[in-house]
């Protein structure tokens, strides 16, 4: 994101979910900050036109993205369009864990939407590991997955795993 000058004044990195990081504390700080309290799921700026930014919003949880028009001079966000939402999708749970030769991985498992957490799971569900395509250029994130949602709704846990050769996630782990 760049700030009024011209300058870039922010980035994101996704390790499990979406980070932003700042290069400087001004405005664009301020409305990045507001962004993350007003909106549940991961965000982009797609569109700096002078004081607008055109936002969209992806949420495992909702079909198709959200886009919202933020005025940065006065921090007022308006809802151009929102995703459909199903109170059956099921939610995404981000996790990272260590590889047998201690590298950290990152993963996502979406339960059936009848168990609402990791602690509610009480017995074995069958489980589907669906792995990205690639192997280079491709990872999963923390977004709506439409097979994650198709199997769950069938009684199944899916789980997906940025193995190694996922694209975005450090030379390591591509070495």
């Amino acid at each position: 994101i760049f700030a009024g000058t011209g300058n870039p004044a922010a980035y994101s990195t996704t390790w499990l979910k979406k980070e932003w990081h700042f290069l400087d504390g001004g405005v664009v700080a301020k409305r990045i900050y507001g962004l993350e309290k007003e909106l549940e799921g991961t965000f982009e700026v797609v569109q700096q036109v002078g004081p607008l930014w055109v936002v969209r919003e992806t949420h495992p949880q909702r079909i198709g993205a959200s886009f919202y028009l933020l005025d940065v001079d006065t921090g007022k966000l308006e809802t151009v369009s929102r995703a459909r939402t199903h109170p059956e999708l099921a939610p995404m749970h981000p996790f990272e864990f260590e590889s047998r030769d201690g590298l950290k991985l990152t993963a996502y498992l979406t339960l059936p939407p009848y168990l609402k957490s990791i602690d509610s799971v009480t017995q074995p569900v069958p489980l589907v590991v669906f792995p990205h395509g690639g192997p280079f250029q491709a990872r999963d994130t923390w977004r709506f997955h439409p097979y994650h949602q198709w199997l769950a709704s069938r009684g199944y846990a899916v789980l997906s795993v940025n193995f190694r050769l996922s694209s975005g996630l450090g030379k390591k782990l591509v070495n």
